[in-house]
């Protein structure tokens, strides 16, 4: 049986320099119940800022699971896009 292949970069297991991580200060976990309602708002057309005010997360912590499901064919692009449907 073949393993998966795992993309690593050697680099950044044992930098050589100082490593600048962005984003360092989000949280970027979520639990399934918080997915759940932040897909059904955007299934139901509310703007990014909505979400956010709704969930109580970061404006960029929602941006980046959106983007995230929507990699994964998980949410559908919208016309709008992160704007609200009115």
């Amino acid at each position: 049986m073949m393993m998966p292949s795992i993309k690593t970069d050697i680099r950044k297991l044992r930098p050589e320099a100082e490593v600048y991580i962005a984003l360092e200060d989000l949280d970027f976990a979520w639990e399934p119940n918080e997915i759940e309602t932040i897909s059904n708002m955007w299934e139901s057309g509310k703007s990014i800022l909505k979400i956010s005010e709704k969930t109580e997360r970061e404006i960029d912590e929602v941006a980046l699971l959106l983007m995230d499901l929507a990699r994964k064919g998980k949410i559908r692009e919208r016309k709008e896009g992160v704007f609200e449907n009115d």
